[in-house]
């Protein structure tokens, strides 16, 4: 073999002329087939060239050629890797190291290998190797935090990012991936600015620009995000994912039909977006068009069989469309290949029905969902952490309360299946300023202000500080109307267990869940146990179940004398009624009757709960008094979700067929409508088993009658406890008897109910502008707090 024909060669391919330098490199090796250093140029040439099968197959001649060829091995390793054959890669990387143990890039490669192939603690220690040698290599330290974030160490993987961006500060990977960890950490002002720092030095890294929007859309920020995503769009009209992301915030905006059309041209550029049409899904719910949800989603999860997140809002939406059957079959079919299968057993036994034909399915139902907790009870915890059950949502439904049953027992076993899994130990009492936090997960905010705000302006803030912990989001809800002086605020951070570490650190004395088990957030992280104390109270009406909750705050109004037994928490009540309401505004021209296809002869009974407290038993209440009363019609609203109201429609067609014609349906009311509809009614008729909450104190707002019968829960005890405030006791019945009675006669007797709803309307300022607690609740706060640190010294 000439040398100087080899050096030409060498020379065009150094040069970068490679088709040039193949054909020479060809051209000797026919005259020499096994020259080592020849088959290690040529496999290297070919791996350059993306013809894998190839290189691996010089190099490997090459290897056998020269075994101590330490470029060789790593070149091969490089093939290898390149084909997938991360195994045989790894190996070949540790050949060539063992040669030359100080190839800082070999060190990189075999981290990325390992990294690739799930051994993180491995490649963590190449990388540190790499970097030890070659410590101003940015793509080491960015590789580095990498791995150290798979390892879920956050902050060893923010200081590498940071170490990455500061030897090369133009490194926009490295930056994106600390705005990236920024942002799952809740930083999110520094996450924006490490997301602007990338798209001014590379405009068309769009993964930077992406993070950007989804920063300032979780600030709060919405207008920003949008025109930043607009700006985008504008850039790249044919790119899907903008489209999308701009449909998620005109979403959180309120415009689902902008949103929804974002989406639709984002699967209209880009079919693939299988995300894309699994989030229109979820958009179509909230529009109440769940068949076509139900069509997206199904379409999407065929696309994903793989994601469970989409396979389990597929399994939610069927629920949504009374196809229970179906939803929990697409449960199952995640349970099958995850190794934390009974709990996701448990979230689709945990889709529960909103309306039922008979007590006997509610009984039924209820005890599916027992063996279900009993099987997720005898099942392994180890493999389960706080964040999978976020994912999984395997919690009690709200819909629960409504069956009329006991539901300690039940909630108890809850309790005890969690403990199982996310029990944590009581953290000890704290000293100095006694310090309160308020635990206000998404969507919650508004009945969090309602029942909250005019008590927390009440506190002693020199004596007690406070805390509310929220997302960016609903800080820019609440902190309008609380304030920001006197009340602190912790935004919380996309990682459950950095928002614990976070909430651990402001070393509260007392949690307060104010709407607990409503969301998988609210009913797990009570048993993360991040302060001494933890309460609930009556924004729930019913026990929590968690062992973690110690106390429930409740009124003696509308607690049962043996009210204590129904608690898994300890019972703490006061005098009057928890929470000062505004009343509800009278329109200046109310709706006519005729609005809502009533006439003026009609004895209108008026229902306008939500569907889910329509329990069987009352059927037979509706029947008797349609019967009774020729005249009378049962006024009920439709609420939001059609599927229901048709189904209700259709019992009540099956189960009075002869009065069903006076049982009338009408559209959800808004704005003037809804107060216009209360003083279309003659008496407001409260359901068995849970009563008005809402709906009685804007009726009692306006003056008019609500008949009910109490239960022995709290859940069916609120209208009692209101007028027990007010001091009047003609509508409230003892039995289902006396319960229609009260109702006939008011609605007949037009004297005897104008006398009695300008009772109410004088007695009902104790419920309005002159309510009054006997004892204020940072008070109660405080003293719990000075019992707990007090059986703690």
């Amino acid at each position: 073999m000439s040398s100087q024909a080899l050096q030409k060669a060498l020379a065009l391919h150094q040069a970068g002329n490679l088709a040039g330098a193949e054909k020479a490199y060809r051209e000797i090796l026919r005259r020499s087939p096994d020259h080592g250093e020849l088959l290690f140029l040529l496999g290297t040439l070919r791996f350059q060239r993306e013809a894998f099968p190839d290189a691996i197959s010089l190099l490997k001649r090459a290897v056998g050629k020269l075994p101590r060829h330490a470029r060789a091995q790593a070149n091969l390793g490089l093939a290898l890797h390149a084909s997938g054959s991360l195994e045989d890669a790894i190996t070949a990387f540790r050949a060539s190291l063992r040669l030359d143990p100080k190839q800082a890039e070999i060190h990189f490669n075999l981290g990325n290998a390992l990294a690739q192939r799930g051994q993180a603690v491995e490649a963590i220690d190449s990388f540190r190797q790499a970097i030890r040698l070659a410590p101003r290599m940015a793509a080491f330290h960015n590789n580095l935090g990498l791995a150290l974030r798979q390892r879920k160490d956050i902050e060893g993987a923010r200081k590498a990012f940071k170490d990455a961006v500061r030897s090369q500060p133009d490194f926009v990977e490295a930056q994106n991936n600390l705005g990236a960890l920024e942002r799952e950490l809740g930083h999110l002002p520094q996450a924006v600015e490490c997301f602007r720092q990338v798209a001014r030095l590379r405009p068309d890294f769009l993964p930077a620009r992406d993070n950007l929007i989804m920063s300032l859309a979780q600030l709060g920020r919405l207008d920003e995000a949008q025109q930043a995503c607009r700006e985008l769009i504008d850039q790249f009209p044919s790119r899907g994912a903008s489209h999308q992301h701009l449909a998620k915030i005109l979403q959180t905006l309120g415009c689902l039909h902008e949103a929804e059309a974002s989406y639709l041209r984002a699967l209209e550029v880009d079919p693939n977006l299988h995300q894309a049409r699994a989030d229109l899904g979820l958009l179509l719910t909230a529009t109440e068009r769940h068949q076509d949800a139900v069509a997206h989603l199904t379409q999407a999860a065929a696309k994903l069989p793989n994601d469970v997140t989409v396979q389990a809002n597929l399994g939610r939406v069927l629920s949504r469309v009374d196809e229970f059957a179906e939803a929990r079959r697409c449960f199952v079919h995640i349970a099958r290949s995850r190794p934390e299968g009974p709990l996701w057993e448990l979230a689709g036994a945990c889709l529960c029905p909103t309306l039922y034909e008979s007590s006997d399915e509610i009984t039924a139902y209820r005890q599916q969902l027992v063996d279900a907790l009993t099987k997720a009870e005898q099942a392994n915890p180890a493999t389960v952490n706080l964040k999978t059950f976020l994912e999984i949502k395997p919690h009690p439904s709200f819909n629960l309360p409504f069956h009329g049953r006991d539901e300690k027992p039940l909630k108890s076993q809850f309790g005890r299946v969690f403990s199982r899994y996310v029990d944590a130990e009581r953290p000890k009492p704290g000293e100095g300023k006694p310090h309160v936090g308020f635990v206000v997960t998404d969507r919650h905010e508004t009945p969090f202000l309602r029942d909250w705000s005019e008590h927390l302006a009440q506190f002693d803030h020199r004596s007690s500080r406070t805390t509310i912990i929220c997302s960016p989001a609903g800080r820019t809800k609440i902190e309008p109307v609380l304030g920001r002086e006197e009340i602190g605020y912790l935004e919380m951070p996309v990682f459950p267990e950095v928002l614990c570490e976070a909430m651990g650190a402001l070393r509260c004395d007392l949690l307060y869940f104010p709407e607990v088990a409503t969301d998988v957030w609210n009913y797990v992280l009570p048993y993360r146990r991040l302060a001494p104390l933890q309460a609930t109270g009556w924004g729930i009406q019913v026990t929590s179940g968690i062992p973690a909750i110690d106390l429930y705050l409740s009124s003696r109004l509308v607690e049962p004398d043996d009210g204590e037994s129904h608690y898994t928490e300890r019972l703490v009540t006061f005098e009057g009624l928890p929470a000062p309401r505004k009343r509800l505004r009278v329109p200046e021209q109310p709706l006519p009757r005729e609005a809502f296809g009533l006439s003026s002869t009609d004895h209108v009974y008026l229902c306008p709960q939500q569907l889910g407290k329509f329990h069987p038993d009352i059927d037979d209440w509706i029947g008797e008094l349609l019967r009774r009363d020729p005249k009378g019609v049962v006024v009920i609203t439709e609420g939001t979700n059609k599927v229901l109201a048709r189904k209700l429609m259709d019992r009540f067609a099956r189960k009075l067929s002869d009065v069903a014609p006076r049982i009338r349906f009408v559209p959800q009311q808004r704005g003037e409508g809804y107060p216009s509809l209360l003083l279309a009614a003659d008496v407001v008729i409260d359901p068995p088993h849970f009563s008005g909450m809402n709906v009685s104190y804007d009726a009692f707002g306006l003056g008019k009658i609500v008949v009910t019968l109490p239960t022995c829960y709290q859940r069916g005890r609120y209208t009692l406890g209101c007028y027990r405030a007010m001091e009047i006791d003609e509508p409230i019945a003892d039995d289902v008897e006396g319960y229609l009675q009260r109702a006939m006669g008011l609605a007949s007797d037009r004297d005897r109910r104008e006398e009695l709803e300008r009772r109410i309307a004088r007695a009902s300022v104790t419920l309005f502008e002159e309510h009054a607690m006997a004892v204020r609740p940072d008070e109660l706060f405080l003293s719990w707090i000075e019992e707990s640190r007090s059986l703690a010294r």
